[in-house]
């Protein structure tokens, strides 16, 4: 299980990636391209959890995937403010 960070901006998100002793594993930008993130999550063990700081101008382009990461096992958080309404 890896702890995936995601910090959204409105065209691209940096991530960082760690294990669960905080050795980082990956770091690197991602553009929002359709299925990018997606694509990008798909590489690291399905249980892992995911944390997210955005705004509420991207938030709808993540929201969808915290099914998706909830059904595997891990953990979705995100920003209470965006994601709230």
């Amino acid at each position: 299980m890896e702890i995936i960070a995601l910090d959204a901006h409105k065209r691209y998100s940096q991530v960082c990636v760690q294990n669960q002793k905080g050795q980082f594993l990956c770091e690197t930008r991602i553009n929002h391209s359709k299925g990018a993130i997606k694509q990008f999550l798909a590489g690291w063990t399905a249980d892992s959890d995911v944390v997210l700081e955005t705004v509420g101008i991207v938030s709808f382009t993540f929201l969808p995937l915290s099914g998706m990461i909830d059904s595997n096992g891990g953990q979705f958080f995100a920003h209470a403010e965006p994601v709230r309404h």
